[in-house]
């Protein structure tokens, strides 16, 4: 009927209600920065995504990794598709030109997608901050048949995770993994680093050992039958450093070695400590709860009364 009768007017109206009056937050990524200030916005928009997300800190629960500084000493990250969505759509130049730079960089896909869509994220500094690599796991429920839980950023890997240990002590602890790494640190031992998986031994990590003059390498793969072989064949193929031997470290050593440097109850302790700081951060998470939820009912009161 407006339509009929006043056509201007109907118009305007329309109008009026189709103007998006949303803020737009602004997009984590600098259209004039460089690459390596990129890949440090996108670690840190991950980092902050992540404790915000509570599948997220559950699956880092699930595999032990509740050390209270952890997540912001390693910024721990996770991507969960909203990157794209805060960046400028790809119809704009501003929007093409940071997704492209995104993608040449490996971390959007061809398709537009992120790269380590699911996966929580580890990011790897060199010894001045700068972000040399990225390891992702997935943690998503339901995944197709066949779909790689890790994945790295395109080409050779590049850097050394942890490289402040190498630094501080003569004597390192050598994982398969980075969370396998991350374990022995929740266990008290700083002194750790890590492969990119059981033959990512990559030189950087070598000219590295040799830089920072590391004495001695403890062997932490897992106990299986290609840990156990890509452990021989690094004692092998290396021998030795500084005329020092590699050594083969076991996992049911590690308890025992916890217990002879930090006493018996030290893993109790540890325990205890991480349980209370995930109890603290689950009253702080529901304490906001509640006073939303208060500040709904009383405005909800308020309303009713009027």
């Amino acid at each position: 009927m407006l339509k009929a009768d006043h056509p201007a007017l109907s118009a305007h109206v329309e109008k009026i209600v189709r103007k998006d009056s949303t803020t737009k937050l602004a997009p984590p990524v600098s259209a004039d920065a460089e690459d390596r200030e990129v890949l440090a916005q996108v670690a840190a928009y991950y980092h902050e995504t992540l404790k915000q997300s509570p599948e997220a800190l559950r699956y880092l629960e699930s595999r032990g990794l509740t050390h209270p500084d952890m997540i912001d000493r390693f910024k721990l990250g996770f991507s969960n598709r909203t990157l794209g969505y805060r960046l400028p759509d790809k119809n704009r130049k501003s929007g093409a030109e940071i997704r492209g730079r995104l993608q040449r960089l490996g971390l959007l896909r061809e398709s537009g997608h992120e790269h380590f869509t699911g996966s929580v994220v580890f990011p790897i500094f060199d010894l001045n901050g700068h972000v040399t690599e990225m390891y992702g796991r997935k943690i998503t429920l339901g995944l197709s048949t066949g779909t790689p839980l890790h994945a790295y950023l395109p080409g050779a890997h590049k850097g050394v995770w942890n490289e402040e240990a190498l630094v501080a002590s003569k004597e390192i602890i050598l994982c398969e993994s980075i969370i396998d790494a991350l374990t022995f640190l929740c266990a008290g031992f700083r002194n750790v680093t890590a492969s990119y998986g059981v033959n990512g031994f990559t030189d950087d990590r070598r000219e590295a050992f040799q830089n920072h003059g590391i004495e001695q390498i403890w062997i932490a793969y897992d106990r299986d039958e290609a840990g156990d072989i890509a452990a021989e064949r690094l004692k092998c193929r290396e021998q030795s450093m500084h005329g020092n031997p590699w050594f083969r470290l076991l996992r049911r050593e590690v308890e025992a070695l916890v217990k002879e440097r930090h006493g018996d109850t030290y893993l109790k302790d540890r325990q205890a400590m991480t349980e209370l700081a995930r109890i603290n951060r689950e009253l702080k998470r529901l304490k906001g709860q509640m006073a939303a939820l208060e500040e709904r009912k009383a405005k909800l009161f308020a309303d009713s009364h009027k």
